[in-house]
């Protein structure tokens, strides 16, 4: 069994709308010090998108959030639980592949 690993998500235009995740950490707080949102891995290839402010799931539906993997934008597959552990997101190039 692997470790959960968060990957750090960063504005890639100018609008704060494009995400683009950085190198994972298998430490939350680590990731949380520095980033307001971060992507958790705790299944292969499926994300759930974190907010370390609450965030309401309208606003986080605006973001493209882009794969870790492969770069491609993700799809969102799932609802949000709370303002802070919002929606899951999966990549469709990537689970058709495996």
């Amino acid at each position: 069994m692997r470790s959960i690993r968060y990957h750090p998500l960063i504005d890639c235009d100018s609008e704060g709308r494009e995400k683009v995740p950085m190198f994972f950490s298998d430490n939350e707080e680590t990731v949380r010090e520095s980033h307001k949102l971060y992507l958790m891995e705790t299944i292969p290839r499926y994300y759930r998108l974190c907010s370390v402010r609450k965030l309401s799931e309208a606003v986080a539906k605006t973001y493209n959030i882009h794969c870790p993997c492969c770069g491609n934008a993700m799809r969102q597959i799932t609802n949000a639980l709370d303002s802070h552990r919002l929606g899951v997101y999966c990549c469709p190039r990537c689970t058709n592949n495996n």
